[in-house]
Order: structure tokens, then C-alpha cells, then sequence
């Protein structure tokens, strides 16, 4: 019936859910059994969630809600979708679909370029799909429309879209893309944009190879080879600038103060994995050599390696002349040297890390190691400083010994895993990367790394480093040569987050230095969530994290989890405990609960929490309800039904913080567990996870991430709605306050366990000795809102920590006990003189763009 319908699309549903096609299910099958309770769409032209919305048998009657409509709603004249809808075919929809998932489609970047298109990415894709291509428009930087029809003749004689023809036959048949044609304004001389745009270099000028008929005296070489003639005034100056193209040397050494930025190049960045572009700044050599002058960029994949050359071309002598590079090593060191038209050396500039620049795969390391407001200059100054700190002694100097990556949730087209990062791994930082961990399946992962290239000099003291398998290790930890060893365990570090596909900075992430021993409470059976450091031998542990990222991560930025995924982070068959440590038996012991519940207004909303209650996995030991006095009764029947002999009402006309206060004075249990009005533990392993985490040395307080559901322009979404408070900047307004955040980033903080500043009362649960310690809520100072952060900010002053975990999830109904807010101000006892102290403390989260 599904399949006859019309109204399932196999190859939308498919590519709308990935977690189908790699499952290998029967798309049909698995929307009749699974996809429409799950509330998802079998094709645009049923949406699944506004039908069951607006129908509410097709929602309760547990039959699939496509075929309600097929049966019985489609007779009562009941619609498929919002009226104000557009209408998508399928393979529109499919079409627009497969534009999103790649990164070769840049919605910001086309917006730019096409004013006035309607908000979203499927506006984009649409509009590509439908006029841009055919108007020429590109769909990003990385592709060129009319060079793809033009190279394919045949994809324009059928009238074939140039990208949506690329990503599904294209890619595979190796046909070639090529960036998009921009355009420059001049920021100097006022012919310059026309003069470059009418360039004709002239064929009279010295090509490399006939290099070899310079005189040894008045040559410059790398390994043998020329790079042009040279006199003796410019000899040293252009000697020094190439030195860390050389092997294993360091590069010379600025004036105090000055950065050698090469102003000669303007920018660099990469279009593509490969591709690097050059934007050149000329016009002051206008005069002082024969023209035209050539750009020639060479490469060297290894420091035994003969320099290669990649790019020979004459260049208009004017600013914003633009060359590419095809880097056969997007890792390896750069040399960029211009001649004049006989050969003889103007500039010469190395680049030791060219990953560094913007769209490389370490950009994000250079955005959160920034000095200054000019990212080019930090470019060259970041690469220098870090070149020389690989050279500064011999390998057994630098900190890091080996780097392991562990396997869980790899799939082998990370980039660590390709040839040119484990080549630059090998060749250029003296590192060979091995597996950290052997799951199952991951064989073909531990041959991409047996397939590493052998290392000359290798590195046998110092540490261990550890990343998760979607991350490259940082350069700034491969050439470290003064963590602090301390006696002491493994250390977590810091990380940056980046896209996937454009490399583009998001987050940067810093571990607390010191407190909960965050190891041992990360999420079992999941990628690593810091990279870690660990002693190697006789070495011993830094006392605190370095204070540069260890690694950057890559978030897959078009894969949106599902509302499942959402709802449940770690999957409900999941075979063990979720965390790493379990519950000891003198633990379980110790453990005894009391639940503090507000009521909800809403009958099945309360009757849901109290169900979802009943079904964990560890049960509570008794349960105080507070509700009105005119619910007491309604209440106290319905709790008794799924607790019985277990619950306890509570009701006055206090002030929220005067209830809990009075619920924990007449609670018998050593831990306390705060759920919010509205708040469904929907996953039955909530109690048990959050008792193993409070167990942990120091703990004030624990929570995890809570989900709510709200309708977008998209239908509806399960999103985020709040997973523990962070700092996120000072107000200077008046006295100085901190500002705190609800962590929302899930990029940023996938599945794991980190400290933050305080958990909000809609879940938290908190151990009775700090509980009593703190003396409760204050109930004078903030009777109805703010008292949660306020305890918080009490117990980091006492020392104490509180966690929370990305692991698992609760679900929030309606408005929960504390409003859901976005910046909250700390009360004034907290002390700004002891922030720094009590900031080490905490989780660093860092919007990085």
C-alpha cells in the first residue's frame, strides 16, 4: 500500500536519512515499522509530523500515519501537507537534497552573489537548480558553472545542472572542476584591476629549466636546484627567507617586533582540498625589474626530498593578481619565489605549515593562536615560530613521543587517514601514527596507518598523545618542547573545532585544569571526547593542559542528527553502562534517591514524567511532588499509580526556592534528584547515569543535555535547549559580572562528560553532604529564579565542581521549573579577584566564528 501510494519516494527517503541507507534497510519497510512513529516524512509531498499534528487519532491509534491518511484521512479530506507549502516533486526534492549535502554548495557565499533570494538552503539549492545555473550563477568558490560545461560538452548538451552532474557521475568518472572566477577591486593604483584583467604576459622570459645556465656564483639553490640568479646585496636577505624550505633549519629570526608577512602576498587560502590561490601585491616592483616577473612555487614532501616545482607563471606586475597552486601536499612546506623576466630573484618566502592558512585543515589552530587583528601576518609568524620550535633540538626533545588515534566511530575517510596527511606525519613531523584501540571492523582503518611511511629519526622519550579518529593532532603540540611533566594521570586537552568540508574555525574547547577526574566519567563505546595525554614510559603526566589545542576536530557540517539521535545520543541497546566507570558495589549501596518534582499543569504531561520515572533502570527511593494545593489530591492518585507506597505531595504558597528547600528538609535520601514541571526522563538509564557521575570526588551537582520540540520553518525539530551554564563574557555595565551561557553547541561538545558553572533545577542531581554543606537554596536572596546559579557559584567558591554529560538526554514538555535563559548574570558575591581560579575550573567553550 506505502509502495502504491505515490506518496513514498525510495531514493528521497534514502538520502533524507542516511542512518537507513547505511543500516542497508528496506527504506518502505523501515518507514512502516519505524519511520512513521519516528515522525519522519516518507516524501515531500506527506509530512508525517503536520499530519499527526493536525489528526490526533493518526497519532494515538498506532497505525502508521500514511497509511491512516491512505485509509481514512484522505476520505475525510484531511491535507498531507501545510497548505502554504510549496509543492516539491520527489526528484526536485531528491535534487535539492544531494546540492546540500556537499560542500560544494556555499548557501552564504551564493546569497552574496544572488541579493534577494528567500532565507534557508533550500531556497539556495532551489534557485540554483532552477535558474542560477542556466543564468551561469556558481554555486560557491570551488565551482566554476560555465568551466564545467565548457571541459563537458556532453553534461551541457543535455542540459544537464553542472554540479548536480558532478556529485552524482562526475566525481566518480574523475571528471575536473575549477574554482569560480572572482573579482578583485584594486585597494592601490587606479588601472590596476584593468591592467590585470587585459594581463598577456609575453613569451620572453627565463623558464626554470634553463635555470642551469646560471653561473654557480650567482645562483640561488634548494638540494641542487636553481631558483634564479641573485646579487650579492640581496644574497642574505633571500637566503634567510628560504631557510625553513631547507632541511631541518630554522627560519630566520625577525626584529623584535616585526613580522616578515610577505607583502608581496597579499592573501592565500585554500578553494579546494588542494588547490591553494595566491592573491599578489606587485605594484612597488613595477619599476625595479624586467617585466613581466614570474611566480614560481615549489614543494617539498619530505626534508630529504628534492624540491619540486608546481607553479610556473608570468604574473601581472599590479595588485590582486591571482595565481593557483595544485598542492600534491596540502601539508608540506611551500617556497613562493619571484623573479624577473631574465631570472634574477625579487622575493623569496617559505611556508613551513601551508595547512595553516585559511581553509587549510590547521586554520582553526591559527584562529584560536591569533595575536593579531591581521590574520596573513599571524600566518607567517605561526608557521615561522612553529618551524623553529621543531628544529630547536633533536626529536628526543620534543614532548610528544607517539600519536595513537583511537577508532571508534572512524570510518577511514577522515583526513587523517589519507596519504598526504600520514606522508607529512612521516617526512616532515617525525611521527607515525598508530592505533590507539581495534574494534571491530576497523581493519581496514589499521592498514591506512600501517601504510604510513617509516620514520628516520624517531622520537623515544616524552609523551603519548591521544585523538579521536575525526581529528588531525595540532601542530602546536607535534613541536612542543616544554609541556611540564608532573607526577600524576592521563591529561585532557583542548580542542578546536572545525567544518568538515570548508575548514571553517566554529569552536575552540579547553578541558578545566584541575578537579573532576573527567577520564573515567566520558561516555563508553563512543570516539574519544579529549584528546588525551598520557606518560610514555619513565615520563610523567603534565599537571595541567597545555594552553594550545591538542587537536582539531572536523564536525560534518550537513549531517543533522535526527530527532532519535537527539532524543537519545547513545542507542537504548546500547550493550553496558554508558560511562566508562560503573557504580561499585559500596557505591549502589550509598546510593538512595529522593526525586523532587514539580508538577505540571497538564495531566499527560505529568502523567509522562512519572511513567518515564517508574521505568529506570535504577529506581528511585522516594518521591516528593510539589503542586498546587488545589492539584494535591489529582496528583497524589496519579503518582500512587506509578510509585506506590513511594510518594510524598508538597504544597503551600511559598516561593519556588522556599518549596525545594522544604522537599530536601523532608527528604530521606543521600542524593537528591531536582526534575523540572514538564521534564520526561524519556531514557530509562537517566537516574543510573547521573548517580554514577555524582558519585565522583567533589561533585556538587550533575545533569545532562535537555531537548525540547518546536516548530520551524522546516516542521518540527528537536533542538538543544540547554546542557549546564558557561561562562560566556564580563559585563562592565556596572559592577563587573559574569555572564553565563546555556551550552548549546552540541558541534562542540559531542558525546561527553565536562564541568561547567552550575546546572539549571529543571534536572539536576546533587549529593546531600553538599547539599547541607551549602546550607540549601538561598531562599531569601532569590526566592524565585536565579537560585540554581547561585548555589552553583557557592559550591565552585567551596572548591566543589559540577558536571554534565552530552551522553544522554531528557526531554522538556512544556516550561520547565527555572525559565529556559540565555545569558544570566551571577549574583554579586561572586567574587572577580578569584575568577581566574575558579575559571580553571570550568569547561572554555569558544565561538570561533
Amino acid at each position: 500500500m506505502i509502495k502504491a501510494s505515490g506518496l513514498f519516494h525510495h531514493e528521497w527517503y534514502l538520502q533524507r536519512y542516511p542512518d537507513v541507507a547505511e543500516a542497508g534497510a528496506d527504506p518502505a519497510l523501515h518507514f512502516l515499522n519505524h519511520g512513521g512513529q519516528e515522525k519522519r516524512d516518507p516524501s515531500p509531498q506527506f509530512r508525517t509530523r503536520w499530519y499527526t499534528s493536525q489528526v490526533p487519532e493518526a497519532a494515538t491509534s498506532g497505525v502508521n500515519p500514511l497509511v491512516h491518511f491512505l485509509v481514512k484521512g484522505r476520505a475525510e479530506g484531511r491535507s498531507a501537507t501545510p497548505p502554504n507549502e510549496p509543492a516539491l516533486s520527489p526528484e526536485l526534492a531528491l535534487d535539492i537534497e544531494t546540492l546540500l549535502s556537499s560542500r560544494l554548495l556555499d548557501a552564504d557565499w551564493y546569497r552574496l552573489h544572488t541579493p534577494g533570494l528567500a532565507k534557508g538552503r533550500h531556497a539556495v539549492a532551489r534557485h540554483y537548480l532552477e535558474t542560477g545555473a542556466a543564468e551561469g550563477k556558481d554555486p560557491s568558490s570551488e565551482f566554476d558553472t560555465r568551466a564545467y560545461w565548457k571541459a563537458n560538452a556532453d553534461v551541457e548538451a543535455a542540459g544537464a545542472n553542472p554540479l548536480l552532474h558532478y556529485l552524482r557521475h562526475g566525481r566518480e568518472e574523475g571528471r575536473r572542476i575549477f574554482a569560480a572566477r572572482i573579482e578583485i577591486s584594486p585597494t592601490s593604483e587606479d588601472d590596476a584591476c584593468d591592467e590585470a584583467e587585459n594581463f598577456e604576459p609575453s613569451d620572453n622570459w627565463v623558464r626554470a629549466h634553463e635555470f642551469h645556465a646560471i653561473p654557480n656564483r650567482e645562483a640561488l639553490s634548494v638540494d641542487q636546484v636553481v631558483l634564479g640568479r641573485v646579487s650579492d646585496e640581496a644574497r642574505a636577505r633571500l637566503t634567510a627567507a628560504l631557510t625553513p624550505f631547507m632541511s631541518g633549519r630554522r627560519a630566520a629570526a625577525s626584529a623584535p617586533g616585526k613580522v616578515d608577512a610577505a607583502p608581496w602576498i597579499a592573501d592565500l587560502w585554500f578553494i579546494s582540498d588542494h588547490d591553494l590561490r595566491l592573491r599578489l601585491n606587485l605594484a612597488r616592483h613595477k619599476s625595479e625589474a624586467s617585466l613581466p616577473l614570474v611566480l614560481r612555487v615549489y614543494q617539498r614532501e619530505g626534508l630529504g626530498d628534492t624540491p619540486r616545482l608546481l607553479v610556473e607563471t608570468p604574473v601581472c606586475s599590479s595588485y590582486g593578481s591571482i595565481v593557483d597552486a595544485s598542492l600534491p601536499n596540502p601539508y608540506a612546506p611551500l617556497l613562493l619565489a619571484l623573479s624577473d623576466a631574465d631570472g634574477g630573484l625579487v622575493e623569496v618566502r617559505s611556508l613551513a605549515f601551508p595547512s595553516l592558512a585559511r581553509n587549510g585543515a590547521h586554520h582553526a589552530e591559527l584562529t584560536v593562536l591569533s595575536e593579531t587583528a591581521t590574520p596573513v601576518a599571524d600566518l607567517w609568524r605561526l608557521s615561522d615560530a612553529l618551524w623553529n620550535r621543531l628544529h630547536d633540538g633533536p626529536p628526543n626533545g620534543l614532548s610528544v613521543r607517539t600519536l595513537a588515534v583511537d577508532l571508534d566511530g572512524a570510518i577511514g575517510g577522515e583526513r587523517l587517514f589519507s596519504a598526504s596527511c600520514l606522508e607529512w606525519l612521516a617526512n616532515i613531523m617525525g611521527i607515525r601514527p598508530v592505533a590507539a584501540n581495534r574494534p571491530a571492523g576497523s581493519e581496514s582503518l589499521t592498514s591506512a596507518l600501517d601504510r604510513a611511511p617509516p620514520v628516520g629519526k624517531r622520537r623515544t622519550r616524552g609523551l603519548d598523545l591521544t585523538i579521536p579518529g575525526d581529528s588531525l593532532p595540532s601542530i602546536s603540540a607535534l613541536v612542543s618542547r616544554d609541556l611540564p611533566q608532573e607526577s600524576g594521570d592521563a591529561t585532557l586537552g583542548g580542542y578546536v573545532v572545525a567544518d568538515a568540508s570548508r575548514a571553517r574555525p566554529r569552536w575552540s574547547v579547553f578541558p578545566p585544569s584541575a578537579g573532576a577526574n573527567l577520564a573515567t566519567l566520558q561516555p563508553r563505546n563512543t570516539a574519544l571526547a579529549w584528546p588525551q595525554l598520557s606518560p610514555a614510559g619513565a615520563a610523567k603526566a603534565p599537571l595541567h593542559p597545555p594552553v594550545f589545542p591538542l587537536a582539531v576536530r572536523f564536525l560534518e557540517e550537513r549531517f543533522t542528527p535526527t530527532p532519535a539521535q537527539r532524543l537519545t545520543p547513545t542507542a537504548l541497546d546500547a550493550p553496558a553502562a554508558l560511562l566508562r566507570t560503573d557504580l561499585t558495589a559500596d557505591q549502589k549501596a550509598e546510593t538512595r534517591i529522593t526525586a523532587i518534582m514539580q508538577a505540571s499543569d497538564t495531566h499527560s504531561i505529568l502523567d509522562a514524567a512519572l511513567t518515564a520515572l517508574a521505568s529506570q533502570t535504577l529506581a528511585i527511593d522516594e518521591l516528593v511532588i510539589i503542586c498546587e494545593v488545589e492539584q494535591r489530591q489529582g496528583v497524589l492518585d496519579l503518582a500512587e499509580a506509578r510509585l506506590p507506597g513511594r510518594v510524598r505531595v508538597v504544597s503551600d504558597s511559598l516561593s519556588r526556592a522556599a518549596l525545594l528547600n522544604q522537599a530536601a528538609a523532608q527528604a530521606s535520601g543521600a542524593q537528591l534528584l531536582f526534575i523540572g514541571a514538564g521534564v520526561v526522563l524519556h531514557d530509562p538509564r537517566t537516574v543510573e547515569t547521573l548517580a554514577t557521575m555524582v558519585h565522583a570526588p567533589g561533585a556538587a551537582s550533575v545533569s545532562c543535555l535537555t531537548v525540547k520540540e518546536h516548530e520551524g520553518r522546516n516542521g518540527w525539530q528537536v533542538n538543544i535547549s540547554g546542557g549546564g551554564l558557561l561562562p560566556s563574557h564580563l559585563s562592565f555595565t556596572t559592577t563587573p559580572r559574569l555572564i553565563l551561557r546555556e551550552a548549546r553547541s552540541a558541534g562542540a561538545l559531542p558525546q561527553m562528560t565536562y564541568a561547567v558553572a552550575a546546572n539549571a533545577f529543571r534536572l539536576a542531581m546533587i549529593p546531600r553532604r553538599a547539599w547541607d554543606r551549602l546550607g540549601g537554596l538561598d531562599e531569601a536572596r532569590f526566592p524565585d529564579s536565579d537560585f540554581d546559579l547561585d548555589f552553583g557559584l557557592r559550591a565552585l567558591a567551596a572548591g566543589e565542581t559540577h558536571l554534565c554529560t552530552s551522553a544522554i538526554a531528557v526531554t522538556a514538555l512544556q516550561d520547565s521549573l527555572i525559565d529556559d535563559r540565555i545569558d544570566v548574570v551571577a549574583p554579586e558575591h561572586f567574587n572577580l579577584a578569584d575568577a581566574g581560579q575558579r575559571l580553571a575550573a570550568l569547561t572554555a567553550i569558544r565561538e570561533l566564528g
